[in-house]
């Protein structure tokens, strides 16, 4: 019976782990997907003062 205990006691613990886990992971790629998105954006603002505009080009 203690054994019994002892082992579900640690089959739950492992599987609150996991959930902690998966939640970081979660809110890691989300982080990331986040970041990504904000440094393309400023990639493209960058490039884009560097391009003549229409207007440049058609004067």
């Amino acid at each position: 019976k203690q054994a019994q205990g002892a082992i579900a006691a640690k089959a739950q613990e492992l599987a609150l782990e996991q959930r902690l886990y998966r939640l970081q992971t979660a809110q890691i790629d989300q982080a990331q997907t986040d970041e990504t998105t904000a440094l393309a954006d400023a990639l493209a603002q960058l490039q884009s003062l560097g391009k003549p505009t229409e207007a440049d080009t058609a004067a």
